[in-house]
């Protein structure tokens, strides 16, 4: 997509902002279902010397409380479970009031949802009107409703997704440090992405992810101290035993099926997380196949956005924003976009997606036990890993095994395979010319080069 004008801009932010209009025109929409009095409360913690503290649910509503009075009884368990590398950025909202507090959650939300698009947009060379239908599918989503309504910091994860992609699109591996760091507010859904990135032998930008989650880990001590992730480590294996008090049942999960089939708390969360950890040996495994492609993070993207979020340990329904890069994908991307069935399957996802079909299907859901939303996502999620395997690079004997080796550090050297935007393998250094049959072959086709037409060799032509 060429470059976008101001007015657009102004126009995409508008339309974007349409959900959060229509859910104030509900009466006391703000505290029936918010999360934003819980990390207000953790700001304030923070700010106050205590923030060890954020994560003890007792000590974050009874501080909530002061700020926000009207907090139905039966949120008992408020919390915030972000870890405490990235909590300081909640900070901020201490220093403003309650209702100044959630515009600005609102505009974050809203502005980096806009920005992941757009660089989405010009990631996949996007026209403007597929650009504007990527923004209007968004805005008219019930995981963007959600995630808006909520005041959860995904659409900041989302960013992060969006910016690495750019980022690595333009070789530019050490600055993904920058964009990590968005990533790292949900550490669990971005994982399934460094699985697949493990497989395909992308060291170099492990390393950078490694060395920024270190960094600010470090930088957390002096705030937190050893209590405050200890007590971090107690409020996840306290939501892993209760986790009616998160509200499992409602996640269109494997593991929120499992509860909603009533099968014993124990035996569900012992499935679902040997499931997770079976979904990242498989993307390592997956991830292999695709060393020798340049532009490995399409796949990655492509094969473990879905299946990452419905076997993952911890994923609501505003989590699945995160799938927007992956269907954009398959829809633009030359060769993806030749997997029909793939392509109606996310189709029919994304329509029981749009606010008038959840409103109708959700109430089925409740009834019958089953998701149909986690029916539609699981489909998808098989069929997305078979029509990525188009993308494993088709190479002649023994050149697969030559790019392997000239592939190092998520960058290839003139002998690797190298792909286009569109994914499709190039021609390799050592790859036979087609007819050559034969050293004979070889030598006559030699020979019926005139030398002196070819330019002569330079500093600039060399390597």
């Amino acid at each position: 997509m060429s470059k976008v004008k101001t007015p657009y801009i102004i126009f995409a932010f508008i339309l974007l902002t349409v959900p959060c209009m229509l859910w104030k025109m509900q009466p006391n929409y703000f505290i029936i279902s918010t999360d934003l009095p819980a990390y207000y409360a953790a700001a304030k913690l923070m700010t106050s010397g205590r923030a060890a503290q954020v994560y003890d649910p007792r000590a974050v509503r009874q501080e909530a409380l002061i700020y926000f009075p009207d907090i139905p009884a039966k949120k008992e368990f408020l919390f915030v479970a972000e870890p405490p590398l990235v909590m300081p950025a909640f900070v901020i909202f201490s220093f403003l009031s309650p209702a100044d507090a959630k515009l600005l959650s609102e505009a974050v939300g809203i502005t980096a949802t806009l920005i992941a698009l757009l660089l989405l947009a010009d990631l996949l060379n996007f026209s403007i009107k597929e650009t504007t239908t990527l923004i209007l599918l968004t805005a008219f989503v019930v995981p963007y409703w959600s995630v808006i309504r909520i005041h959860k910091p995904t659409p900041i994860i989302l960013l992060g997704l969006c910016l690495t992609l750019f980022l690595l699109k333009k070789n530019k591996t050490r600055a993904t440090a920058f964009s990590t760091v968005l990533c790292l507010v949900k550490p669990q859904v971005f994982l399934p992405f460094l699985a697949f990135a493990t497989g395909a032998r992308q060291f170099k930008y492990l390393l950078v992810t490694a060395c920024v989650g270190l960094a600010l880990a470090l930088a957390s001590l002096p705030m937190f101290g050893i209590e405050g992730w200890t007590r971090y480590v107690h409020l996840l294996m306290k939501m892993s035993s209760e986790p009616l008090i998160v509200g499992v049942t409602d996640m269109p999960t494997l593991k929120g099926l499992l509860y909603r089939l009533a099968i014993d708390p124990g035996i569900a969360n012992s499935i679902s997380s040997l499931c997770f950890g079976a979904t990242l040996c498989f993307l390592v495994w997956f991830g292999n196949k695709f060393v020798a492609h340049r532009q490995w993070w399409l796949p990655a993207v492509a094969a473990s956005s879905i299946m990452g979020l419905i076997t993952g340990i911890h994923a609501h329904l505003y989590d699945f924003v995160m799938i927007i890069p992956a269907t954009a994908i398959f829809l633009k991307h030359e060769e993806l976009a030749k997997e029909k069935f793939t392509q109606r399957v996310l189709w029919i996802v994304i329509g029981l997606l749009v606010v008038p079909a959840f409103l109708l299907i959700n109430p089925i859901n409740d009834k019958t036990g089953l998701h149909w939303h986690f029916i539609s996502l699981a489909i998808a999620s098989i069929s997305a890993i078979v029509s990525v395997r188009t993308m494993i690079p088709k190479t002649t004997d023994g050149v697969t095994k030559q790019a392997e080796a000239t592939v190092r550090d998520g960058e290839a050297t003139p002998a690797a395979v190298d792909s286009d935007s569109s994914g499709v393998a190039a021609p390799t250094i050592g790859t036979v010319p087609p007819g050559i049959e034969s050293t004979d072959d070889l030598n006559l086709a030699a020979q019926s080069v005139d030398l002196t037409k070819l330019a002569p060799l330079s500093d600039t032509n060399v390597g």
